[in-house]
């Protein structure tokens, strides 16, 4: 018997799945930015005793890309969402690294539906989750901690990155007294990856591990940039969204912008993402000059002068980059692991 792939109808679009044998049900949720292709060739095997299924979990794979934030909560609903598509009142788990955090918010969210859980590369005990703050006990149950992050939070890679630049963040925010974000994209997204913050600055709109969209943020106007024409292409596709009155809808003054930042390499967004706050950034590469990133300041309109702080954000900028060179793949490190390349299309991969 082959392994069968099709899609379900969830509230959240549509799930893509890939299943074998028949059976017991046994849901397997892969680690992220993959996708159920990381058990295709552990589906026979369980095919052979139990209806394996392996689930594309949303926004990853062949799966719908939900327009609400992505958290943890969200995922494990679209996992139960499947599930009752599929009409299972029942199920065991089994999820691999992030695929097993997932896991362990389905089992939370309806303890009544799991069997057993099965976690790989995943902290194992109750205990050990409740002191990392995953998980928060409340009398016999579980739930999510206030720890919780998007899981794109725990890729290797943007840990990598995010190491590479806190040190310079801190020192520009010791210069400007401004917010400062560290965004690589993430679809048609910036991912805040790093923020940090002084007395006075912006504690609201980004988060670490938020997302807002690459047409209307400094930083997605930069990723822009420097980017492939195809990306500019996908994003006008998929339609601008206002997130003011400032935002950016028009396809040809994005593209006039994105042309500006392109010959000056600087980006200014004034108050396309909040009212009374504006945001320069700058771009920051890794080896052979590939875009790794973009760093920002944020602050007020009556306060931030872009002129002023431009000269300490391309410094930063230049030191993060010559820090993230020198941990990639290309600065010609051996045994280069994909996983841990702070650089996602590094060539080697």
């Amino acid at each position: 018997m082959a392994v069968r792939r099709r899609f379900v109808d969830t509230r959240y679009g549509q799930v893509h799945l890939a299943e074998h044998g028949s059976g017991d049900p046994v849901l397997l949720l892969h680690q992220t930015p993959r996708s159920w292709d990381e058990y295709r060739d552990v589906l026979p095997l369980l095919g052979a005793h139990r209806r394996a299924i392996a689930l594309d979990t949303l926004g990853f794979g062949d799966s719908a890309r939900p327009d609400e934030p992505w958290t943890v909560e969200l995922f494990a609903a679209g996992v139960l969402a499947a599930a009752d598509a599929l009409g299972l009142t029942g199920f065991d788990l089994v999820g691999h690294h992030t695929g097993g955090v997932i896991a362990v918010e389905v089992a939370a969210a309806a303890p009544e539906r799991v069997g057993r859980l099965v976690l790989s590369a995943t902290r194992m005990s109750t205990r050990e989750l409740t002191e990392w703050g995953l998980l928060e006990r409340s009398g016999t149950r579980y739930h999510l901690g206030l720890r919780r992050f998007e899981l794109g939070q725990l890729v290797p890679r943007q840990r990598i990155l995010r190491q590479a630049a806190l040190p310079f963040m801190e020192d520009l925010l010791m210069a400007t007294q401004e917010t400062v974000h560290f965004a690589i994209r993430e679809g048609l997204d910036v991912l805040y990856i790093e923020k940090i913050i002084g007395h006075c600055g912006l504690r609201e709109q980004s988060r670490v591990a938020g997302r807002l969209p690459l047409h209307s943020t400094a930083t997605g106007k930069v990723i822009l940039a420097y980017s492939p024409a195809a990306l500019f292409d996908d994003v006008v596709k998929e339609g601008f969204t206002a997130l003011t009155r400032h935002t950016t809808m028009s396809v040809a003054l994005l593209r006039k912008q994105v042309d500006r930042v392109r010959l000056e390499g600087i980006a200014v967004e004034r108050e396309e993402v909040r009212l009374g706050y504006l945001s320069t950034a700058v771009p920051v590469f890794g080896s052979r000059g590939m875009l790794a990133g973009a760093l920002s300041i944020t602050g007020p309109t009556s306060r931030l002068n872009v002129d002023r702080v431009a000269g300490a954000l391309r410094t930063a900028a230049a030191g993060i980059s010559r820090a993230v060179a020198a941990m990639s793949c290309e600065a010609g490190s051996e045994g280069c692991i994909s996983a841990q390349c702070p650089l996602p299309d590094c060539g080697r991969h």
